[in-house]
């Protein structure tokens, strides 16, 4: 008896916390909406709204985080630096537990009646349990059940489910939530066929060609430092002229496209949003998208000038994000290049972002990154194999010039081992010596989870060893003519030195009055 008191008090003060938790999420909705009043509120005089529209999303966000643990606080803080250790290991343990998880998840929630049909009004400490899963647990996969209907190999796939199951750190209830809002979402824009296959950028018209062209919405060809990918919002996302449909069909395939990097499914992405005028937003879409989408946005980084309009605006369109985003929000106010130089402590390389100094966008790149997805989706029709990389790894070696080479992590890494190998490289007796050394330096490399990539069209393709080899053996022969040169124009500096003091030296007359002869062996 007294082990089933405890028990029965143990179930309640859960169900109280339970019900405590509701409490406070909704009086953080209301909190949500006075900000929301307080900030569209007309009001003649700027500075005063501002301060008020400063201190009450201070307040909320306060309050957001006092309810967070220590260790979520700490957890989240090292997501956002890209410092998550179990992120980027991931045990093949945890990933196939987490895979089945979802799994039975998934068959659990095909079987069980969803919450809002339940019709039972019993109060009981055990239904008011069950009611609280049911309410996690709130749908009854109806877009799911249509994909298993048309016969959807995708959705059976390990590569479509373990995308879930990342961006969800493996939680089962939230990824097979998130599965089945994502099915909707691809369903309503792009038709039951979508269900089956992966998005393509035929799949898009026209209008909403144009619109990923124009540059508001770009994944960046580079990584930050932890090796996630990196997607910009930059201005305005689309105009009078884009449906809300035309903008969501573009977040998906955007977003789609970003998921099939094993990496970023891991690490997460980065996501840059950067209005360049306060007249701009945040999307519904976007926000949805973030809750939605297969991939998990692991950082969010506000870029605003730093004038009383954009703090206004920063502080309205912070809340617009989902709870989760909020907490990974770092906001940073200042001119362009202050904004780029603050996002370095956060691993993100300022000088590639596409903004200029005067707020422009470049889409170069962007450009490049839609022909190597329509050279992909092409080979895929066809049947042929496409090696084709669009984005380096941070362990990846470049071959080429240009900054974006030798700032490339790895390069330098390859550029230091290269250094303490050269004397020995350079005093060889034979050239089979020579050849060891340099197929060494690739067996390194390689071992350490690295490739040697070299630029075709516009992307990249992985390089063989004997490729990497003989181009190791040309970057040797380059640093000995460097090398060369140097000395050369250090004996040449030197000489002239010399002789210049030797001249001084000449023309400076002795007590006698009459100038020093002096024999120069030069």
């Amino acid at each position: 008896m007294p082990h089933c008191t405890d028990s029965k008090m143990t179930t309640d003060v859960d169900a109280d916390e339970g019900m405590r938790r509701t409490a406070v999420e909704d009086d953080t909705n209301n909190i949500m909406l006075d900000v929301s009043e307080a900030v569209a509120k007309e009001n003649d005089n700027d500075n005063d709204l501002e301060e008020v529209d400063m201190k009450a999303v201070d307040d909320f966000m306060s309050k957001e985080i006092s309810e967070l643990s220590y260790r979520d606080r700490y957890l989240i803080d090292l997501d956002v630096r890209g410092m998550n250790v179990l992120a980027s290991t991931e045990p093949n343990e945890l990933y196939l537990i987490g895979l089945e998880a979802l799994d039975k998840q998934i068959l659990l929630g095909m079987t069980t009646p969803s919450a809002s049909t339940s019709t039972s009004t019993s109060t009981s400490t055990a239904k008011r349990i069950m009611d609280h899963q049911q309410q996690q647990m709130r749908y009854n996969y109806k877009y799911y059940r249509l994909a298993e209907k048309l016969i959807s190999p995708m959705i059976k796939s390990k590569e479509f489910r373990s995308k879930f199951a990342r961006a969800n750190c493996f939680d089962p209830v939230k990824a097979a939530n998130r599965m089945e809002m994502y099915l909707e979402i691809v369903c309503e824009n792009f038709g039951n066929d979508a269900l089956t296959r992966q998005v393509k950028l035929t799949d898009l018209d026209k209008v909403e060609r144009d619109l990923l062209k124009s540059g508001c919405l770009q994944i960046l060809p580079f990584r930050d430092s932890a090796g996630r990918r990196i997607v910009a919002s930059l201005g305005n996302f689309g105009t009078h002229i884009h449906t809300p449909k035309n903008k969501m069909k573009v977040l998906t395939y955007v977003m789609q496209a970003l998921s099939e990097d094993e990496e970023t499914q891991k690490q997460g992405c980065v996501l840059l949003f950067w209005p360049l005028d306060p007249k701009y937003s945040i999307s519904r879409e976007l926000s949805r998208i973030i809750q939605v989408a297969p991939i998990r946005f692991s950082a969010v980084h506000f870029m605003l000038y730093d004038t009383p309009c954009f703090r206004k605006f920063g502080a309205w369109k912070l809340l617009a994000l989902p709870k989760e985003a909020r907490a990974r929000t770092r906001i940073h106010f200042g001119s362009i290049h202050q904004c780029q130089q603050e996002v370095i402590a956060y691993g993100i390389l300022s000088h590639f972002l596409p903004v200029t100094n005067t707020g422009n966008i470049k889409n170069q790149n962007l450009l490049r990154w839609i022909a190597f997805r329509q050279a992909k989706e092409r080979a895929s029709v066809l049947g042929i194999q496409f090696n084709g990389i669009d984005c380096p790894l941070v362990k990846d070696v470049l071959t080429g010039k240009g900054p974006h080479v030798s700032s490339n992590p790895a390069n330098v890494v390859y550029r230091k081992i290269m250094e303490s190998r050269f004397l020995e490289h350079r005093d060889a007796a034979t050239a089979d010596r020579k050849t060891v050394i340099s197929r060494e330096i690739v067996d390194k490399l390689v071992r350490d989870g690295g490739r040697f990539l070299m630029k075709k069209e516009s992307w990249w393709v992985n390089g063989d060893r004997e490729t990497a080899r003989e181009k190791v053996s040309i970057a040797f022969r380059d640093m000995r003519k460097s090398f060369l040169l140097h000395d050369k124009k250090k004996v040449c500096t030197n000489s002239d030195t010399i002789r210049s003091t030797a001249n001084n030296i000449s023309d400076t007359p002795n007590t006698n009055g009459k100038k020093r002869k002096l024999l120069l062996y030069l």
